[in-house]
């Protein structure tokens, strides 16, 4: 069991970490105040994150039941690669950084403004990358559907 199985956070915790918890009856978060950082990759049976005011950063990587991420207000940096029911981005004002990676059901990426790195490679069901203002990082190989790349002149 990990910390957020057993509910052992003090709750004025800015950061949890329950990377690969295998416990099988936790399907959805607690929304928890004050958070900063949450990192829930690797858990299993995670259907649902909770819109937590405040998140900056959120890893949930590798969760193949999730379905969907909330629109966090102020949220910074986004990693929800691997996860194979995730079938949309939200336009996350402000956000920076987002991998998406290996997501086989997500067929596009919002115009995100403020983004400055996008890595959505291995999405076999991606068929355009929009025109993202200030992008400077892309990187999206293995995406066989893709035929719109925007030319963007600030690329690194």
């Amino acid at each position: 069991m990990c910390i957020i199985c057993r509910n052992e956070y003090p709750r004025d915790t800015e950061r949890v970490y329950g990377k690969h918890c295998q416990c099988e009856y936790l399907t959805q978060i607690s929304n928890i105040l004050h958070l900063k950082v949450l990192d829930c990759s690797g858990c299993p049976d995670i259907t649902e994150i909770p819109n937590m005011k405040g998140l900056k950063e959120l890893n949930c990587m590798n969760c193949p039941n999730l379905t969907k991420i909330p629109n966090i207000e102020g949220l910074k940096y986004l990693y929800c690669g691997d996860c194979p029911n995730l079938t949309e981005i939200p336009n996350i004002k402000g956000l920076i950084q987002l991998q998406c990676g290996n997501c086989r059901n997500l067929t596009e990426i919002p115009i995100i403004e403020g983004l400055k790195y996008l890595s959505c490679g291995s999405c076999p069901n991606l068929a355009a990358i929009p025109n993202i203002p200030g992008l400077k990082e892309l990187w999206c190989g293995g995406c066989p559907n893709l035929t719109k790349i925007p030319n963007i002149k600030k690329l690194i």
